[in-house]
């Protein structure tokens, strides 16, 4: 019934209130709320999105081991039957996993599949962020031409969509883009 599924997206909103507001253990309730709601009524796309979103909270909280086997479990139903916009943040979130692991080659390789969905969509911010993840990957890897490439996209997409946040944080990671070459004059400026 439309009253049922209401239930799980309030549900699943408010975990996400809860894990943006960084109250973990609530958030995980109402995710496990929502999972087990849409389990219940057979809504398997939402069971999906709750498993996600547990999935990076798990990983937000130190769980590696346990974000990674949500994500996987996950990732068929995504690549068969999410919608294109529901893989972009998908493949986002799996590849966050993976550079806060450092396995930032694994990461490079989501960010890219999301790249190319947010292309093809026109999703500005969304490209700001994934062109940021790139950068920062390639900066772990000391590949700093692709880390500064990736870095000014992002920043380029940041400006233009005033996401002030987001130019903040890009202008820092130039800094420390220039301190990697060593021209630690050029990063003050």
């Amino acid at each position: 019934t439309k009253d049922s599924i209401r239930l799980i997206q309030i549900s699943n909103n408010l975990g996400v209130l809860f894990e943006k507001n960084s109250v973990f253990d609530l958030a995980k309730k109402w995710y496990i709320q929502s999972e087990s709601l849409a389990k219940e009524l057979g809504d398997e796309r939402s069971y999906y999105i709750a498993r996600i979103n547990q999935a990076i909270l798990a990983r937000k909280t130190g769980d590696f081991v346990y974000s990674e086997s949500l994500f996987e479990e996950c990732k068929p139903y995504m690549e068969t039957k999410g919608t294109i916009n529901e893989r972009a943040k998908f493949y986002e979130a799996f590849g966050v996993l993976f550079r806060s692991t450092g396995r930032n080659k694994q990461g490079i390789n989501l960010y890219i599949k999301a790249l190319n969905v947010c292309q093809l969509l026109g999703d500005e911010v969304g490209l700001a962020n994934l062109y940021r993840n790139l950068g920062l990957c390639y900066l772990d890897l000391n590949q700093v031409d692709k880390a500064k490439e990736n870095l000014e996209k992002a920043l380029g997409f940041a400006t233009k969509n005033n996401l002030q946040d987001q130019v903040q944080s890009l202008l820092y990671d130039l800094y420390e883009w220039h301190k990697k070459k060593g021209d630690t004059k050029a990063a003050l400026t």
